[in-house]
């Protein structure tokens, strides 16, 4: 007998189901707090804000990806397996002028 769901394990299936995956993206990883900050924006912003003054780059393009923002592990072999903590997180950035020249394009 499968293992039941938590209500965070659900409400992923029922995204990964229903929205398109740039859209999955943009709203599980890329743009919330992540899991990691328990909803707290103002200690994810600092973090980001410290991490990329040590890097210096734009804080803007930095994000923390992976089961770190989502609180489960999105790999198929983990079946939705909670976040492990600290020792698993992984940032992203993205490019400098990358956000620039795309919005430069559609105007």
């Amino acid at each position: 007998m499968a293992a039941k769901r938590t209500k965070l394990q659900e409400a992923v299936v029922a995204d990964l189901q229903r929205l398109a995956p740039e859209r999955f993206v943009s709203d599980r990883i890329l743009e919330p707090v992540p899991h990691l900050f328990k909803n707290d924006a103002v200690a994810y912003k600092e973090w980001r804000h410290e991490l990329a003054a040590r890097l210096k780059v734009d804080p803007k393009a930095l994000a923390l990806v992976g089961s770190a923002a989502v609180g489960l592990s999105l790999s198929p072999a983990k079946n939705l397996a909670p976040f492990p903590g600290l020792s698993s997180m992984t940032c992203a950035g993205a490019p400098r002028g990358t956000c620039s020249s795309k919005a430069s394009r559609r105007k």
